[in-house]
């Protein structure tokens, strides 16, 4: 496995985490890689405690899994299914609450993230588009005026949209979740949870099917396979 060398800052443990997460993702470390602590220390320049702190973040969050007594990465295609079927429930849940709880300072904001989401879609910002993407379902999570759902909803969006995944999209697939944010958007002016939900969980199973395509995608090429 190739990993970079990590700048000197106050805190390791981000930076390695974020390093092994992203060559995870991209395939760079492939699914069933015995994960040593020692060597990836001694690769990234760090002491052993960062690796061993990002690693144990890295099995909470399913990118890694313990197996007898050693940490390996994790089949991405299997953690992405379930991790949609929590997403699925949770945010679906969080648009039903919204609908009837948002404020509508919360409605307005979220129109100003679907007005600026839709002007980006021809920007050549990766970073922007995923920074935006997030932001539309991290709002409505907090318009359902509910801590620990929100919580629990945080707790998957290692698996959102990503700088990573979003070159992997074609423009016709982000074109098409705009759109699905719309929808949401409706159903949440009209105050109807039962739409709302529904209009969510619509959304999230498309968004699986293109993510998982594009970590297949980014996988193969980590892997030198076409």
């Amino acid at each position: 496995m190739v990993l970079k060398k990590i700048a000197a800052r106050n805190t390791f443990t981000p930076q390695v985490h974020e390093e092994l997460r992203s060559a995870i993702i991209q395939g760079k470390i492939p699914h069933g890689t015995r994960l040593v602590e020692s060597r990836i220390a001694e690769q990234m320049g760090v002491s052993r405690t960062p690796v061993r702190e990002a690693l144990s973040r890295l099995v909470a969050q399913g990118f890694v899994k313990e197996r007898d007594g050693f940490r390996v990465v994790a089949d991405m295609s299997v953690e992405l299914h379930e991790i949609f079927s929590v997403r699925k429930a949770l945010e679906g849940h969080a648009a039903a609450l919204a609908a009837e709880q948002a404020t509508d300072e919360e409605l307005g904001e979220l129109e100003r993230i679907c007005n600026t989401s839709l002007e980006a879609l021809n920007s050549n910002s990766t970073k922007k588009r995923a920074a935006l993407n997030s932001e539309f379902h991290y709002s409505i999570a907090k318009a359902a005026h509910n801590h620990r759902l929100l919580s629990l909803i945080k707790e998957c969006y290692e698996y959102a949209i990503t700088e990573e995944i979003l070159p992997f999209y074609h423009k016709q697939d982000t074109a098409d979740h705009l759109q699905q944010h719309l929808d949401i958007m409706r159903t949440l002016n009209s105050r109807d949870p039962v739409q709302a939900e529904l209009a969510m969980k619509h959304h999230l199973t498309s968004v699986e099917r293109v993510i998982a395509q594009a970590v297949e995608q980014i996988s193969g090429r980590g892997q030198g396979t076409k």
